[in-house]
């Protein structure tokens, strides 16, 4: 009989709902994407095979950690979780989403 998924286990999740966007990732899938992400694992000559650098052994301390590091500031009071949106955001305006126009364009007529 397969295991009943926790909320520790739910998969990367974005969604609209009710006029905000929700992410949310479980504690456990946070902790296999560390241990498997690039960064965390080098490959030994030797061995000739990649050799795992990072074991998160408390998912949920990692998490609270992880937390506490999207909304720790820089001096300019950014946030890596601001940078994110920075970056997606000018990223869907390269696609010209509906609901969007260039005030400085006159003629533009406004979309969505």
């Amino acid at each position: 009989m397969a295991k009943k998924l926790t909320r520790a286990d739910s998969p990367l999740h974005v969604e609209l709902v009710n006029d905000q966007i929700v992410i949310s990732i479980g504690v456990r899938v946070l902790k296999a994407g560390v241990e498997l992400a690039d960064f965390a694992n080098i490959y030994n000559e030797a061995k000739r095979d990649w050799e795992r650098s990072v074991l998160v052994t408390h998912p949920r301390s990692f998490a609270r950690f992880f937390v506490e590091e999207l909304q720790r500031e820089r001096e300019d009071g950014a946030t890596p979780l601001d940078l994110f949106i920075d970056q997606v955001a000018e990223k869907t305006l390269e696609q010209g989403p509906l609901g969007v126009i260039d005030p400085r364009d006159r003629k533009a007529v406004r979309r969505g």
